[in-house]
């Protein structure tokens, strides 16, 4: 029943952000590595492990974002001015809101023991 309301939660707010795309794919499948959330697709993502190396400075802004937000709980000045280079602000209190809402659901799942 989680999974499933998790996934109508996604499809509604999905309408609704504009933080969609692969730069919220790979935030998204950061924050869930971050986690220790064990899904098949996650234990394939190995180039999403924190201390990997990773290519383009948008790449990296994001999974420094998505590392902050996981370890900090907010975004670092640099990292946040280094993000206005790609994003609105907009979407950037849209990234903060999506990688709480799945840090949440992870915790969740490795809560219930329920992959």
């Amino acid at each position: 029943r989680i999974l499933a309301a998790a996934r109508l939660c996604a499809r509604i707010l999905r309408g609704r952000l504009s933080f969609v795309g692969p730069d919220c794919d790979l935030v998204l499948r950061r924050t869930l590595v971050n986690c220790g959330t064990d899904y098949e697709w996650a234990r394939q993502e190995w180039s999403l492990r924190p201390g990997s190396g990773h290519s383009g400075p948008r790449r990296q802004a994001l999974l420094r974002a998505a590392d902050e937000l996981h370890h900090d709980r907010f975004i670092s000045e640099a990292t946040w001015t280094d993000l206005t280079g790609f994003l609105d602000v907009r979407r950037l209190i849209e990234l903060c809101f999506v990688v709480g809402a799945f840090r949440m659901l992870a915790m969740t799942l490795n809560t219930l023991d329920a992959q």
